[in-house]
C-alpha cells in the first residue's frame, strides 16, 4: 500500500531553518473510478530548499524502513546526517505524518540520531524500523528503485541514464513500458531498442528527453509506494511534461516532484496536487495559478537588477 504523507516539518536541516508544510489527499473521480491524489510539487530557484526537504524526508524514511535498507537521495545522508545540520544549530528535527501516524527523527550534531513515534501518550522511542515500503528516486542521470531488478552484474536497483544503460530483461517491466510507449513517442519497445517510423533504433540513439521518460517509466514500475523526481523538467518539453503529469496523477504512489518551471504549476493544481513555491528556505503554499503573478514579478525584478 502506498504511503500517505500529509505533513512534513523540518528544523535546522541543510537549507531549512524552520518549515511546516501540509500535503492534501485529494479524491478524484474519473471514468467511474475513484482514486486518491497525494502528490507534492515543489518549484522555485536553485538553492531555495527544495532538495533540502526531499533529503530530510528521505532520512526519516530511511530510519523508519523496517527492512533495514537505507533509501537516500544522496549517499551521505545516512552515513553522516549530523554533518548536514544547519550551521549554528545543535540539532536537527525531521517530522512527518505518515499513514495517520506521526514520526520524528532528532539528529544531534555529536552524531547521534533518535527516532520516535508521536502519539497521544507522548513520544515513544523506536529501536527499529516500523514501515514497509518501496521507493524510486529519479535524478537527471540516474535512477534508484527498490522495485526494479538488476541485470548483467548491475548493482541492485541502480540504472544509469547518462550514457544510457537501459536493458530490459523482465517481461513484466517490458510490458509496463510498452503499455505507456505513447509517452516515449515510439511505435514499439523491445529490450534495448525502440521502433520509430518502422525502424528499430537502439535506446542510446534516442533524444535525452525520451531517455529520461524511459527512466521515469522504470521508476514507476510496480508502482513504488514513494516516487521522488528531481528535477522533473530535465529534457522534457512542456507538452510531454503535462502528459507525464497526467500519468503520475493516476498512480497510487506518494510522489514528490522538484522543478524550476512555473509552467507546470497550473497543470498540477488542476489535477489535485499540493504545490509550494520554495525560495531562500521559505515554503509558500500556492493554491491558485493567479498567485504566481507576484512570484513572477519578483523573479523578473531580481533578474533585471542582477
Amino acid at each position: 500500500m502506498a504511503l500517505r504523507v500529509t505533513k512534513i516539518s523540518v528544523r535546522n536541516y541543510k537549507r531549512i531553518e524552520n518549515v511546516d508544510i501540509e500535503i492534501d489527499v485529494f479524491r478524484r473521480r474519473e471514468d467511474e473510478r475513484e482514486y486518491e491524489v497525494n502528490k507534492l510539487l515543489l518549484f522555485g530557484p536553485n538553492g531555495g530548499g527544495k532538495s533540502s526537504l526531499i533529503a530530510a524526508l528521505s532520512v526519516l524514511l530511511s530510519y523508519l524502513d523496517e527492512s533495514g535498507k537505507y533509501y537516500t537521495v544522496f549517499g551521505d545522508l545516512i552515513g553522516l546526517p549530523h554533518s548536514l545540520i544547519r550551521q549554528g544549530a545543535k540539532r536537527a528535527e525531521i517530522e512527518a505524518a505518515i499513514n495517520d501516524k506521526r514520526y520524528k527523527a532528532v539528529i544531534d550534531r555529536e552524531g547521534g540520531t533518535e527516532v520516535y513515534e508521536i502519539g497521544e501518550a507522548g513520544e515513544i522511542k523506536l529501536s527499529r524500523g516500523v514501515l514497509t515500503f518501496s521507493i524510486a528516486i529519479l535524478q537527471p542521470c540516474s535512477l534508484y528503485s527498490s522495485v526494479r531488478q538488476p541485470y548483467q552484474g548491475e548493482e541492485i536497483g541502480k540504472l544509469e541514464l547518462c550514457p544510457p544503460g537501459i536493458r530490459v530483461r523482465d517481461p513484466d517491466l517490458a510490458e509496463w513500458i510498452k503499455r505507456h510507449k505513447f509517452l516515449l513517442g515510439v511505435e514499439d519497445f523491445y529490450g534495448d531498442r525502440v521502433k520509430i517510423d518502422n525502424y528499430w533504433v537502439e535506446v542510446d540513439k534516442l533524444a535525452f528527453g525520451q531517455i529520461r521518460t524511459l527512466g521515469l517509466l522504470h521508476a514507476t514500475y510496480g508502482p513504488p509506494d514513494v516516487v521522488i523526481i528531481e528535477p522533473f523538467e530535465t529534457g522534457l518539453h512542456y507538452d510531454l511534461a503535462v502528459r507525464i503529469l497526467d500519468f503520475l496523477t493516476e498512480l497510487p504512489s506518494f510522489i514528490i516532484l522538484e522543478t524550476h518551471v512555473a509552467l507546470l504549476v497550473k497543470a498540477a493544481l488542476r489535477r489535485g496536487w499540493t504545490v509550494y513555491y520554495v525560495s531562500e528556505g521559505e515554503f509558500t503554499r500556492v493554491r491558485k495559478p493567479e498567485e504566481l503573478r507576484g512570484i513572477a514579478r519578483a523573479e523578473a525584478n531580481a533578474y533585471v537588477y542582477a
